[in-house]
């Protein structure tokens, strides 16, 4: 392959052995820089992470194929505007990739917590007014609060919740007996939660630290999922 002139004059010759990672192996927890030989192969941190398939409710292995079809569950409605879609849509691709990559994992989830903040951002547009020429843009857990007060969003327009709650209630159920406990489930509305949880998350994106949370492809999916659905509510067709 012939690199281009500014490549070729601007950037130095790699050098072998100049990495002093190179040797390090994919099944390290730093997320390395993947060789070009590699990027197709599958990421081995997905072996250790499996769904729960809804059809036979037994466990089955992360693959591209599985991870494609999780993928095409998450629909957005024809009325959500163009720039939504493709921003989701990009989460939804990355989230797919992931499978030869676990740190588009994290990623996408992010993207798709961010889609939430696009959305509400479009509903509700910032609008610049030169008498107060300091005001700036509201936060993101407060449109999406007024969204909840005007009941754009409610906890009935999440439409796939009941079967996830019922799903995490035995589970819940399950380690409250190991434990010896007693099980109380919150009774707070699902729309205060998500509001809580959506815009904690894209803060702890958006804001990294050095240390971060293990995001499974699962819990990935399901707050994707809830995002989909968040989304649909704002632009939900009348």
């Amino acid at each position: 392959m012939t690199l281009p002139p500014w490549r070729a004059a601007s950037w130095p010759s790699p050098q072998v052995g100049a990495d002093p990672l190179a040797s390090r192996s994919r099944d390290s927890s730093v997320q390395e820089f993947i060789e070009y030989a590699d990027h197709l192969s599958p990421d081995k941190t997905m072996r250790v992470f499996a769904f729960v398939d809804p059809s036979t409710g037994k466990p089955s292995d992360v693959s591209a194929e599985v991870l494609h079809a999780l993928a095409s569950q998450l629909r957005l409605g024809a009325a959500v505007p163009d720039g939504v879609q493709s921003y989701f849509n990009t989460a939804k691709n990355l989230f797919v990739h992931s499978y030869y990559h676990y740190g588009f994992v994290p990623v996408a989830a992010f993207l798709a917590a961010s889609a939430v903040e696009m959305a509400v951002r479009t509903v509700y547009p910032f609008e610049p007014d030169p008498a107060q020429p300091k005001r700036k843009p509201r936060p993101f857990y407060s449109l999406l609060e007024q969204a909840i007060k005007e009941g754009r969003i409610t906890e009935s327009g999440f439409t796939t919740l009941e079967k996830a709650r019922s799903k995490h209630r035995e589970a819940m159920k399950a380690v409250a007996r190991a434990k010896g406990l007693k099980y109380t489930e919150s009774t707070e509305p699902f729309e205060k939660q998500f509001l809580r949880s959506i815009t904690r998350l894209r803060n702890l994106f958006a804001h990294p630290q050095e240390d971060h949370n293990l995001i499974t492809p699962e819990m990935a999916h399901g707050l994707m999922l809830r995002s989909a659905e968040a989304i649909n509510q704002l632009f939900r067709e009348t």
